[in-house]
């Protein structure tokens, strides 16, 4: 099994997999490694991604079966049902580096160092996202929550949870009249009564140094 690139007739191999002859020793071997339950850690999840990757068993399916793996170790080493953050996709989110940082380590010396420090910084990156979505979450519940018995209209709520979706700060240049008509579809004078009265009820508040014109707003939170 090899791991090629480019076109026809100027290929680049970027990896070959051990031979069929040896696979099932490999796979052996790994598996027993990977079934003991007495050393599970971050960094047997990092070992054991690297190690199924380079033993690369299958046709296609290899990334998604590792993936899988990594998740159910870090899952057995913080002895939980569950995780609130997965590395799954913080590796998708940064593929050119994943792509990169495993051929640098497959091909030469066996020091695995650059891998490790990777993947680490990778987990990290994982729980920093997941950080964030937990702070978005509960920041969205308890912005409806004070807002349960405010009285708004069909579009003010499509604004508002578009504003929340985006999270704070995160809507480019806040929400304008003419944004605000755009995204209803209303006119400028109504756009401009329905934001002054989201105002009103503390659903909007003014973003600092806009005015005139360029006066704009976000959500309160």
């Amino acid at each position: 099994m090899q791991i090629v690139s480019g076109p026809i007739g100027k290929e680049k191999i970027h990896y070959v997999a051990p031979s069929r002859d040896i696979l099932e020793k490999e796979m052996k071997v790994f598996l027993q490694w990977l079934n003991n339950d007495t050393d599970s850690s971050i960094i047997k999840a990092a070992i054991a991604h690297l190690w199924f990757v380079i033993i690369h068993p299958l046709d296609d399916g290899n990334g998604r079966i590792t993936r899988a793996l990594t998740d159910m170790l870090l899952a057995r080493e913080s002895k939980q049902t569950y995780k609130m953050y997965s590395i799954s996709n913080a590796i998708k989110n940064d593929k050119k580096n994943y792509y990169s940082i495993l051929e640098k380590t497959t091909t030469g010396n066996t020091n695995i160092t650059l891998w490790i420090e990777w993947f680490l910084n990778t987990l990290l990156s994982a729980l920093h996202n997941s950080k964030d979505n937990l702070e978005f979450i509960l920041q969205k519940t308890s912005f409806w929550d004070r807002h349960r018995e405010t009285v708004l209209n069909e579009r003010q709520i499509k604004v508002l949870n578009k504003l929340l979706n985006v999270g704070i700060g995160n809507f480019q240049g806040g929400i304008n009249t003419r944004k605000y008509a755009a995204i209803t579809k209303v006119s400028k004078p109504t756009a401009s009564r329905e934001i002054k009265d989201l105002i009103e009820k503390k659903c909007l508040i003014q973003i600092a140094d806009t005015a005139g014109r360029n006066i704009s707003y976000d959500i309160a939170i």
